[in-house]
């Protein structure tokens, strides 16, 4: 398959002299035009390489996007749950990963505390796998996305609540075929108690935006998760 494309984008780029107009326009049309999207949930390897963790950005409360959004107040209101983490952020950029020393992540806390570490009883992350592929009329898979929803969870404050820190989307892999740009956001919806006053349960939204492009055609998707403080995460 990887010949083929190689052989196709040759042709598109050096255009025999023998060939007419109308079918190199009917080639073009059908490389370049997406045919099928598709999104699927990978299967769970017990075994999958976790080196990502040492990467989660872990310097709440002295970092910039923390101190920015820390509350004024002295006082902590467990049913009022905010996000002292990142909002919106790039994660693709014109077909690779965006390079950072720390990964971005949000987080759904109580209203009045300053960092995650001042919560315990924190379950260990949880991560799912999911893979993006588009394929063009002619059937070649010219985008394949991999990445992972990410999140720790449970955290309590006093014996209260169940909360959600480190939340985020990385890439695990990106392919993507000559003619073709693509790229991807993360952006975090809205944070909110799904439990009581008493006893509060964090919820989050989090949008995976992305963009395919080409001469001829650009295809926005979203894919959104929603996570909870006792380790749920659907995908719709």
């Amino acid at each position: 398959m990887g010949k083929l494309v190689l052989g196709l984008c040759a042709v598109l780029l050096f255009t025999a002299p023998s060939a007419s107009a109308s079918q190199v326009t009917e080639l073009e049309k059908n490389f370049f035009t997406i045919g099928d999207v598709s999104i699927t949930k990978e299967t769970t390897d017990k075994s999958e390489d976790l080196s990502w963790l040492s990467a989660i950005e872990d310097d709440c409360g002295v970092s910039e996007a923390w101190s920015q959004q820390k509350p004024q107040s002295t006082g902590i209101t467990l049913d009022q749950i905010i996000n002292m983490g990142k909002k919106i952020w790039e994660i693709v950029k014109a077909n690779k990963p965006v390079v950072e020393i720390k990964t971005k992540t949000a987080n759904a806390l109580p209203k009045g505390i300053q960092c995650w570490d001042q919560l315990e009883s924190w379950n260990f992350p949880k991560a799912e796998t999911y893979k993006v592929v588009y394929k063009n009329l002619m059937g070649i898979e010219v985008v394949r996305f991999t990445f992972r929803v990410i999140f720790t969870y449970g955290g309590q404050y006093q014996g209260k609540g169940k909360y959600i820190t480190n939340a985020t989307i990385v890439p695990a892999d990106v392919n993507v075929v000559w003619g073709y740009t693509f790229g991807a956001n993360v952006k975090i919806n809205q944070v909110v108690n799904l439990g009581t006053k008493q006893n509060p349960k964090a919820g989050m939204e989090m949008n995976l935006d992305w963009m395919v492009k080409t001469p001829l055609v650009e295809n926005r998707k979203t894919s959104t998760y929603f996570l909870s403080g006792e380790g749920e995460l659907i995908q719709y």
